[in-house]
């Protein structure tokens, strides 16, 4: 009998969150949205990006949520790179402003703002921060964590967004 490989070429390792304490259908609820709207972009021919990763509520108050494979949150970037802009980000990791590299990763940027900024005024998500933004390795922008939608709040408190739109230096 011979050696088996550990990670057969049929296997997939996926980075999970386990969740507790935090009611999470309603993430399901604005991914599955966003998984719609993704094939409606498609299926009229509009290169626009989502990624609507997978979310499985286990129970009202836990659950099990997928990681978006090769991003970080802005959040995290700004910390790693020393309070950089996006802009010096992008450089540094897609090559100058005139690169085939920064051009396909700005035009993957553009793609995902302008398909999340529809889902976002749709679903009227609040809570937007750089924690809840990723940005993947090819230059996507990701919304991650929908508990503030339409009028749905954690604690019934949706006070905190008094503004329609928000718009940072960057």
């Amino acid at each position: 009998m011979g050696l088996q490989d550990p990670h057969p070429s049929n296997t997939h390792w996926q980075s999970c969150i386990f969740k507790a304490g935090d009611d999470i259908r309603q993430d399901v609820l604005a991914l599955q949205v966003i998984d719609l709207c993704k094939r409606v972009f498609q299926s009229v021919g509009l290169d626009l990006y989502l990624f609507p990763y997978r979310v499985i509520a286990t129970a009202p108050g836990s659950g099990i949520i997928e990681v978006v494979p090769n991003a970080e949150s802005r959040d995290r970037l700004g910390k790693r790179v020393e309070g950089k802009s996006l802009m010096e980000y992008f450089i540094q990791k897609h090559g100058p402003p005139e690169s085939i590299g920064f051009q396909r990763a700005r035009r993957n940027f553009m793609s995902s703002m302008a398909a999340y900024s529809v889902i976002s005024f749709v679903l009227q998500v609040k809570d937007r921060h750089n924690g809840n933004l990723l940005v993947d390795d090819e230059g996507h922008i990701v919304h991650i964590d929908f508990g503030f939608l339409f009028d749905i709040s954690p604690g019934g408190n949706l006070k905190f967004e008094r503004s329609h739109f928000k718009l940072s230096g960057e």
